[in-house]
């Protein structure tokens, strides 16, 4: 079994620790795939600031493949985050950076790499619905 995570990307940035975080579900999906063992990769749109870069090679060094993956001039989503009594509370997002407002359009060689994968995942903040009857047609879960 094989897993692509397909669409977003996201930096939670912790204020009240002072840390960032890589991730967004799709990318979250892939990575713990990969952690329980199983061939991951990763497809979407990364932004070409420094924080694109920093999820980038995160995920790329827990062993996800990311090389299908696009880089588009434009932000990373960033979700600005705190803990209190033990629970995330969300205080702001800037509205999915390039991923959400670019994403990725399947072509031939796109489809031909994610038909490859046993199950492909994507989530409500994607922008990937369009794409998501194509993925149906050509066979992975």
């Amino acid at each position: 079994m094989n897993v692509l995570g397909f669409g977003d990307n996201t930096v939670d940035r912790f204020v009240d620790r002072g840390i960032d975080y890589p991730g967004g579900n799709c990318v979250n999906v892939a990575v713990f795939a990969r952690r329980l063992g199983l061939d991951a990769a990763y497809l979407g749109v990364f932004g070409d600031d420094d924080l694109g870069t920093f999820v980038r090679t995160a995920v790329a060094a827990q062993g996800v493949a990311v090389e299908h993956s696009v880089v588009r001039h434009g932000e990373t989503s960033v979700s600005t985050l705190c803990v209190r009594d033990g629970d995330r509370e969300f205080l702001g997002y800037n509205g999915g950076g390039v991923s959400a407002r670019e994403p990725l359009t399947l072509d031939a060689r796109l489809m031909a790499y994610a038909a490859s994968f046993t199950l492909v995942h994507s989530s409500v903040y994607s922008g990937t619905e369009s794409e998501l009857p194509k993925l149906a047609a050509v066979g992975p879960l």
